[in-house]
């Protein structure tokens, strides 16, 4: 198994699980998210923005959870696809994003790169509207 492989398994199942006390170990001093609009530079201001997502998402829906599937792109590289399953005011719906994470030579994530898919976000937004959900 590539380290970035094994990196971005590790990374996964820690959100997967709101294990947020996990995630310092698993990223470089001066990693870097690419999110559209929004560069996050460091682990604090990182996990940060994971962990509000995830307060935000417990408080707003009846139910949520998470399973991301990883795959290699080298020895570098892994994509990440993350699935938010999400059930509320009798409504389910599936979301899926892509993370690209790179990994430097002492296997920390060094970047990671949030990859939206297009249809994914039109769907969510759809979702959002029918249950009465404002972000």
């Amino acid at each position: 198994m590539s380290p970035a492989l094994a990196a971005a398994l590790r990374w996964a199942e820690a959100l997967d699980h709101d294990d947020f006390d996990r995630l310092p170990e698993l990223l470089a001093p001066d990693c870097v998210y690419h999110n559209p609009g929004n560069d996050l530079i460091g682990p604090e201001a990182i996990i940060t923005s994971y962990r509000q997502s995830s307060l935000w998402a417990h408080a707003t829906f009846d139910s949520i959870r998470w399973d991301s599937s990883c795959e290699p792109e080298g020895d570098d590289a892994a994509l990440i696809t993350f699935l938010d399953i999400t059930d509320h005011r009798g409504q389910h719906h599936e979301y899926r994003c892509r993370q690209r994470v790179r990994v430097g030579s002492d296997g920390l994530i060094d970047e990671i790169t949030h990859l939206p898919i297009a249809e994914e976000e039109g769907r969510l937004a759809d979702f959002f509207e029918r249950v009465g959900v404002v972000r």
